[in-house]
């Protein structure tokens, strides 16, 4: 497609995702930006995802991300994600436009097995994380549509604005077993399976992204 072309939201992308759900006591305040070191809502827990969307307005593309969980603000309680990498330029600039999402351009190397997944994300030539993952077990069908809204709003902070937004999502959800993870540090978050609290796999899902209500800067 036109790099130079712009999309705007609503968006509607399909792919597949794989979700470690982090222990707690890996999150580090040092890490995040200063916003994000306010109280945790309940219903917060730190998240780390890969996820390869097949289809999206802009094309295919990959995506790894950390969540660091989901914090309290004058306005409400909202998810942030304060690392993540794309393996599309189209994909960075797009993410940081619509949505205030500070994406980044990394080079991934993914391979497909039969119920696994062999991940390598690179960045600046550097290996940021790695994952071997493999589904277990049977899948259940969910939606977001269940939530309140409140429950999976976003805030995001770029350019001096803040962003929020309500995502939805559906599809199949079950367990993954970790075969190997590691994230190193370098730019992202150090983490390995004795981090992990448990491992989710979304072999299909869709996902709509809206158009973002841009405002100022959250208050604490």
């Amino acid at each position: 497609m036109d790099h130079a072309l712009k999309v705007p939201p609503p968006w509607t992308l399909h792919g597949r995702g794989y979700i470690l759900v982090l222990k707690k006591d890996q999150l580090l305040a040092s890490d995040l930006p200063p916003w994000q070191q306010a109280k945790h809502s309940f219903f917060s827990f730190p998240m780390v995802m890969f996820v390869d969307y097949d289809g999206s307005p802009i094309g295919p593309y990959y995506e790894l991300l950390y969540i660091p969980g989901r914090f309290k603000t004058h306005t409400g309680s909202y998810w942030t994600i304060s690392k993540i990498y794309v393996s599309t330029e189209t994909s960075v600039r797009h993410g940081r436009e619509n949505w205030g999402i500070p994406k980044k351009l990394a080079n991934f190397e993914v391979h497909y097995l039969k119920n696994e997944v062999q991940v390598q994300v690179f960045y600046d030539e550097k290996l940021v994380a790695r994952f071997h993952l493999k589904n277990r077990g049977p899948t259940i069908w969910v939606t977001s549509s269940l939530l309140s809204k409140s429950l999976h709003s976003f805030c995001q902070v770029w350019d001096k604005k803040a962003y929020y937004f309500v995502p939805k999502a559906r599809g199949k959800l079950g367990l993954c077993q970790i075969l190997d993870c590691q994230g190193y540090g370098h730019d992202f978050l150090p983490f390995g399976p004795q981090n992990v609290h448990i491992c989710l796999v979304a072999p299909v899902f869709e996902m709509v992204f809206p158009l973002s209500h841009i405002a100022a800067l959250p208050k604490f």
